[in-house]
């Protein structure tokens, strides 16, 4: 009985499968302060879950308490990009993306998220 009881549990976990989602920074971690105050940041999310509902996916940079909204790249559909602000008194900024979708759970959709690591932006004058 046992035996039958770990096939079953084997062949459950090879149906399922294991799913996985990477955030790629694709920022360059220090750029040149300009007259604006906005810098673009960009990163690529790959996820393998095919539950995911497409049209859901909302990235976003976070800085602090503050969320700034990415939008789709038109040429790589799996790229990301936005403008964050930096105050000229600050040199450096910690940021983290933050990608929330839904997924097909059936018989209902759920939501979820997925956060990268922190990253930095050295801002220079040259």
């Amino acid at each position: 009985m046992r035996k039958i009881m770990a096939l079953v549990c084997g062949l459950a976990g090879l149906a399922t499968g294991c799913t996985t989602s990477n955030i790629t920074n694709l920022t360059p971690s220090r750029q040149v302060r300009n007259a604006n105050g906005f810098y673009p940041v960009e990163m690529q999310w790959r996820s393998n879950q095919r539950s995911i509902k497409d049209d859901s996916i909302k990235p976003m940079v976070v800085i602090g308490t503050e969320f700034y909204p990415m939008r789709k790249t038109q040429v790589v559909g799996n790229r990301w990009e936005t403008v964050i602000p930096v105050a000229r008194t600050n040199d450096l900024v910690y940021y983290t993306f933050k990608v929330d979708f839904d997924y097909y759970d059936i018989p209902i959709v759920r939501p979820d998220s997925r956060k990268s690591q922190t990253y930095q932006l050295k801002l220079t004058d040259r």
